[in-house]
C-alpha cells in the first residue's frame, strides 16, 4: 500500500495520469525491495529532489 500527496505526482508540465503512471510503473519495477529501498528508488525516479511541492509519501508492505 502507497499512500502520497499530490506533490509526488502532480507537475504544471504534464497531466496528472501521466504522473501517476510513472508513479506505477516505478513502484512495481522496484517489487521484493525492502520498503524503505522501495521510497528511496520511487522518489528519485519521480525526481521528487525537484518538485514545487511539499510530499509526503507512506508505503505498508504485508508479509506472511
Amino acid at each position: 500500500l502507497v499512500a502520497f500527496t499530490d506533490g509526488l505526482v502532480e507537475s504544471r508540465r504534464e497531466i496528472l495520469d501521466v504522473g501517476l503512471k510513472r508513479l506505477e510503473k516505478a513502484a512495481l519495477d522496484c517489487d521484493g525491495q525492502r520498503v524503505d529501498q522501495m521510497l528511496d528508488f520511487v522518489l528519485d525516479e519521480l525526481d521528487a529532489q525537484h518538485s514545487e511541492d511539499d510530499i509526503a509519501i507512506l508505503a505498508l508492505r504485508w508479509v506472511e
